[in-house]
């Protein structure tokens, strides 16, 4: 066992400022980065010591495991209310990985950065940031001090993952001083004399904890942008598909064949009003493909558990690996409908939605996921006789409920939050598909043929550009 190389009274003071931030339920991130592997190491270790242990996660982050769904891994990471997370490396890791040179991926990579880093502040998260220079040319003395006991390579304990001059190389070319920003700003720490280095990442933790304990990131005011048509309108004269019924299922079936293959997966959102004849179209998409590479998520109110991280992080776990789907029945669209409705998002949270989306949506497409989002558009008139026809079946009674009918009083404040989402979202990276719902067969061909074609079109194209 290694001796403690962080003081007695620093510890201590790390725990009284953990007992705060835990008491006023303040979620707190920190990433370590750098180009030394064992350095970061050792001081999270030493750093994770001086904390109360169950109130603290541990994230281990390997750059060199790729697929579709990595960078999500980011998001599941973060903290819950009260609680801490250390980042032993992130994604400044996966982006120094995958850069290859050139101005126009860096600012790429560094817009993505700081949006992710924004979402994380703007939600409440604390995010400290502290970047360990160690010289290259000292590592053999400093991994003689910092771990003096041997790390066997290509297991899960390793920690030489990153190139040090590489690393270095990403940092002349400003991708940190670039991420450097005031609600996540860079305290950057030496690697040299162990004891020395561990005191001085411990006393930049406890200062960043102080300033924020005294004052705080505030959070912008954002006002939610309109950009894009509403398909809605244009969706009543979308004729039938050309291809039978049958066929499209033995195409979905042979193209999910194809995507077992790729470095690709897919996701499918299904929205829409109550008995909208999203679960019937889930059926039917479901019947065309193999359980072994899909699964069905159904999206309910979050649990008390899931408020208490940021909004976003419960659909990350669901994202899918190459070569697999994910068929949500309801999606984060919840946060731009039903919540600002009902009372469960504040004003603030309801404007920021949209571009959080957006935003989560480009990381999707931009790293190997097809996304194909699907609206069911129902009248009011047909809604109502669905609504009786479940009420007079013994066997369908259980999916009408009390909800269902206060819902649909609710009518035209529903629209207009349906119609200001689909103006915010309808992006070209990530377009709605909305289809006329009364004639359910119809609805149904036209979903499977959408699908279809997403799937088709994104396995015969270039494979996405540089992915986080």
């Amino acid at each position: 066992m290694m001796k403690a190389a962080v003081t007695k009274e620093r510890a201590e003071e790390l725990n009284r400022l953990q007992l705060d931030f835990h008491t006023r339920r303040i979620p707190v991130m920190i990433v370590f980065e750098g180009g030394n592997g064992i350095v970061i190491n050792r001081i999270v270790n030493e750093i994770h010591n001086c904390l109360e242990p169950r109130g603290v996660a541990y994230h281990g982050f390997d750059p060199r495991i790729k697929g579709p769904s990595r960078p999500f891994g980011f998001l599941q990471g973060t903290p819950v209310a009260g609680g801490f997370a250390l980042h032993d490396r992130s994604w400044y890791s996966s982006v120094v990985d995958r850069y290859r040179g050139g101005r126009e991926s860096l600012e790429r990579f560094v817009g993505h950065c700081n949006t992710f880093e924004r979402y994380l502040t703007d939600n409440g998260v604390f995010l400290i940031k502290i970047l360990l220079d160690a010289d290259p040319g000292d590592a053999d003395g400093l991994s003689a001090e910092y771990c003096p006991f041997i790390c066997m390579r290509d297991t899960f304990l390793s920690v030489d993952i990153v190139d040090p001059v590489k690393f270095r190389a990403t940092v002349s070319d400003g991708l940190f001083s670039a991420t450097d920003t005031d609600c996540a700003p860079w305290d950057t720490v030496t690697a040299g004399e162990l004891r020395r280095t561990v005191d001085g990442v411990a006393a930049v933790i406890a200062d960043r904890l102080r300033d924020r304990s005294e004052g705080g990131c505030p959070v912008r005011p954002v006002r939610m942008e309109t950009p894009y048509p509403d398909p809605r309108p244009s969706a009543g004269s979308t004729p039938p598909p050309a291809a039978e019924p049958e066929d499209v299922y033995d195409l979905l079936y042979e193209l999910q064949t194809r995507l077992a293959a790729s470095d690709r997966s897919l996701v499918v959102g299904f929205e829409g009003r109550d008995a909208a004849g999203k679960g019937s179209a889930i059926r039917h998409l479901t019947r065309a493909l193999n359980p072994r590479g899909y699964k069905v998520v159904e999206i309910k109110a979050p649990t008390a558990e899931e408020r208490s991280y940021t909004y976003l992080r419960r659909f990350a776990e669901h994202m899918p690996d190459a070569g697999r789907i994910t068929v949500f029945d309801r999606t984060w669209y919840g946060r731009m409908t039903v919540e600002p409705i009902e009372g469960l998002c504040s004003e603030d949270e309801y404007e920021r939605s949209a571009s959080e989306i957006n935003a989560m949506e480009k990381c999707m497409t931009d790293n190997g996921i097809l996304l194909v989002k699907i609206w069911l558009d129902v009248s009011a008139e047909e809604q109502l006789r669905r609504f009786e026809k479940r009420a007079a079946d013994e066997l369908k009674q259980w999916k009408l409920t009390d909800d269902d009918w206060r819902n649909r009083g609710k009518w035209d404040e529903y629209e207009a939050r349906i119609g200001r989402m689909m103006t915010a979202t309808n992006t070209p990276y990530a377009p709605w598909t909305a289809v006329p719902a009364d004639d359910k067969a119809h609805a149904r061909a036209l979903v499977l043929d959408a699908i279809a074609t997403a799937l088709r079109t994104g396995l015969a194209g270039d494979r996405p550009a540089e992915r986080i």
